[in-house]
């Protein structure tokens, strides 16, 4: 057999096309471990992933080689010439393979080259037996984190080769709120192989949620767990290498002038720069105020231009119809959620009785409207311009990007929209950001207790007595004002 053997050149496949053709078709779909090519140049499939070394089988398959003559370089002495597939394309090899000496020599291990590899021990510089770590084989968590990635990988291999998926599973969400929507859009998340999510909430698992979250069991309810630490011990059941923090907090609302913390809004203000997607998931409208000035506070700088910071992504429900819509970000701008209003957000719970103070819902419409929203980050994230992408300027990879999705179960539909933001919203309008910045801490807890305040600094109001005014300088007959609808 051969003694031993030694690679003294090693060049990309790619950059010979036709011979890439050529031993693909040696080796042919049915997933044979050697062929040769139309032109006699001998082909393996490695089974190692990349880099410059070979599995086990590669010094068998050189053996062979040598002695069938197969891949001789003609006029270099023993020299021989071998093409070696991996399972990533970009990592197969054109190899120039040096064989040591002949028969005769080979009978002494002295005649053996430099730096050959051989069978048998493989030792590192230090003279030290090397070692190989069999986690990945023989531990479950290591193993369940490979399998997670397959179907993605799958996705790349045979669908979509351009899919990067590393610009989504790397990056870090944040669920402010981990009930109905956390808990969909985080097992979503898990299906990309996303590994950092950090879960939000003040509440605990009540009897009512785990038929509808489902993160949640009926010994979380019986025991009260709190929301956040339930979500992410269930999420690290299903992906054991899962990261991100739990946060138990209570975002400050306005209207709620109980809810202001000085504490909990500097600690929020930590979390969005920490993280890469801001996920708005509350419950009630007036809980989202705060986390969309702080995202808008970061993409926007002092002259009103945008900067790159991190994707506020909203989803609300409705009976039937739900929304999902992205923040403005650097260049793109688009319309937050409170862009529609034309009032300051209120106290959504106060003097409401029981069966009032929680959104009635279809069952299906969360986990559609999840299934939506983390399609479109997903697209998001493997478009040129990522965050920054807008409508008009073309398709990622994965589809079109539209600002904002309304989809209606009634009849089943989804309607895909561009927005742009209102000059007077009382959330990301220039007049508030200033008065934000200017004012800081101050201004928050005076909008806590009076969120009247924002309809007067956004220039609601004024807006409002415009129109009010203009409607009555019209002189309208009687069958004019029963086409008039406010």
């Amino acid at each position: 057999m051969v003694y031993a053997s030694q690679v003294i050149s090693s060049a990309p496949l790619a950059d010979d096309a036709a011979l890439q053709k050529s031993a693909e078709q040696a080796v042919g779909k049915g997933g044979a471990k050697a062929g040769l090519t139309a032109e006699g140049i001998p082909v393996y499939r490695d089974s190692i992933s990349g880099g410059e070394v070979y599995d086990a089988g590669f010094r068998n398959f050189l053996t062979m080689c040598w002695l069938q003559g197969k891949g001789k370089v003609e006029g270099e002495e023993g020299q021989y010439k071998v093409v070696v597939l991996r399972q990533e394309a970009e990592q197969n090899r054109v190899l120039t393979v040096k064989m040591a000496g002949d028969g005769a020599s080979m009978k002494d291990k002295s005649d053996c080259l430099d730096g050959a590899f051989q069978a048998g021990w493989v030792k590192n510089e230090g003279s030290v037996v090397h070692s190989t770590q069999l986690a990945q084989w023989l531990d479950p968590a290591a193993i369940a984190s490979s399998a997670v990635d397959l179907n993605i990988k799958l996705i790349k291999w045979r669908l979509v080769p351009e899919l990067v998926p590393e610009n989504i599973q790397g990056l870090k969400f944040l669920m402010l709120g981990s009930g109905t929507l956390g808990c969909s859009i985080a097992r979503n998340l898990l299906g990309w192989g996303v590994r950092h999510i950090t879960f939000l909430d003040s509440g605990v698992v009540n009897y009512s949620n785990p038929v509808r979250q489902s993160l949640f069991t009926h010994s979380d309810a019986k025991l009260k767990r709190p929301k956040a630490v339930a979500a992410a011990e269930r999420a690290r059941d299903v992906m054991p290498d899962l990261q991100g923090d739990v946060v138990e907090l209570e975002i400050p609302m306005p209207g709620h002038p109980h809810s202001y913390k000085q504490e909990n809004v500097d600690r929020l203000k930590q979390l969005i720069a920490e993280h890469d997607v801001v996920c708005m998931l509350t419950d009630s409208r007036e809980s989202r105020w705060l986390p969309s000035l702080l995202v808008a506070e970061a993409t926007m700088d002092s002259k009103g231009k945008g900067k790159t910071g991190p994707l506020a992504v909203t989803v609300a429900l409705g009976f039937d119809s739900f929304v999902v819509m992205t923040h403005s970000c650097g260049s793109a701008k688009r319309a937050c959620y409170f862009c529609n209003d034309v009032s300051a957000p209120t106290d959504s719970i106060k003097e409401r009785t029981l069966d009032k103070q929680c959104t009635v819902v279809r069952p299906g419409v969360s986990g559609w409207s999840a299934a939506v929203a983390v399609e479109l980050v997903a697209s998001l994230s493997q478009h040129p311009d990522r965050w920054e992408a807008k409508p008009k300027a073309g398709e990622s990879i994965l589809g079109e990007v539209p600002d904002q999705i309304r989809g209606y179960l009634s009849n089943y539909r989804l309607a895909p929209m561009e927005t742009e933001p209102f000059a007077h919203c009382v959330c990301c309008s220039q007049s508030i950001m200033e008065t934000y910045r200017r004012d800081g801490n101050d201004f928050l807890k005076r909008v806590m207790e009076n969120n009247s305040i924002l309809e007067e600094v956004s220039g609601l109001n004024g807006m409002k007595q415009k129109v009010d005014d203009a409607i009555g300088d019209l002189e309208l007959d009687e069958e004019d004002e029963d086409l008039c609808l406010l």
